[in-house]
């Protein structure tokens, strides 16, 4: 009987010890889980950027925006996205940094309709592509954009003038 009791007793006490570390590997597991998502996904403190492109008033159909860093701001972000219908949209996990200074740029390439001239030769097809966005807003841009704090919503407004 005595020893039943203490083999009672004993078996009580390791149930509990057992389940003490059972919880306590729970809570850890839970800490470590939970640690990273005290930074988020964006450590550097960026923010989400959207807008809107038109091209002589009207939304920009199909095309991208690119931002990149001035020389001097760190850290060094380059990021960009699609321009859909006139709209786009950074998270903030690739998005700016307010307070920074990015150049952009702009790209909308289009195919353009072969024109085809009988000359007795046999056809060939090539496709051919042109950049709707004139150079001053492309390829040799000069557009900053300085980002505000508290502001997520730019517009650009280009012109083929």
């Amino acid at each position: 009987m005595q020893i039943r009791r203490e083999y009672n007793q004993f078996s009580k006490l390791f149930m509990k010890v057992i389940t003490m570390k059972r919880n306590l590997s729970i809570l850890l597991m839970l800490m470590f889980l939970l640690i990273p998502g005290c930074h988020g996904n964006n450590p550097q403190g960026r923010i989400t950027i959207n807008g809107e492109v038109t091209l002589d008033g009207a939304p920009l159909t199909d095309g991208s925006v690119e931002f990149a860093s001035q020389p001097g701001n760190s850290p060094s972000i380059t990021t960009g996205a699609p321009v859909k219908n006139g709209k786009f949209s950074i998270p903030a996990a690739q998005g700016l940094m307010a307070g920074q200074t990015y150049s952009v740029k702009f790209r909308a390439i289009v195919e353009v309709p072969e024109t085809k001239v009988d000359t007795g030769a046999p056809m060939t097809s090539k496709v051919e592509t042109r950049d709707l966005i004139p150079p001053k807003y492309g390829s040799q841009s000069k557009e900053t954009l300085t980002v505000e704090k508290g502001k997520k919503h730019y517009t650009f407004n280009l012109t083929t003038d």
